[in-house]
């Protein structure tokens, strides 16, 4: 069975750009020993919104991956580089 093209019931929780930006403070905080919780409080949301943003995400990347590759790689840089020295909280504005 494959799932190559399914469709995720309900709109998108977060925009897509924003969960890859808030995946990759994370995994930049991590590295800088910073816990992962405190990134997604500056997001306002709590670990049990982040599991639900991510599972959702993540089972429309996997349905769609050949569509949305390009783009997840594309953003995926920008933050990583975006979050790669200094402070991850440094540029976040609420």
């Amino acid at each position: 069975m494959t799932t190559a093209g399914a469709k995720v019931s309900g709109d998108d929780p977060i925009p897509f750009e924003k969960w890859i930006e808030i995946t990759e403070a994370q995994n930049a905080a991590s590295q800088q020993g910073i816990d992962a919780g405190t990134v997604l409080k500056q997001y306002g949301m709590t670990i049990g919104d982040w599991s639900n943003v991510s599972a959702w995400w993540s089972q429309k990347f996997n349905a769609n991956a050949m569509s949305m590759f390009e783009e997840y790689t594309r953003l995926s840089d920008k933050y990583r580089e975006k979050f790669a020295t200094g402070s991850t909280n440094a540029d976040i504005a609420f």
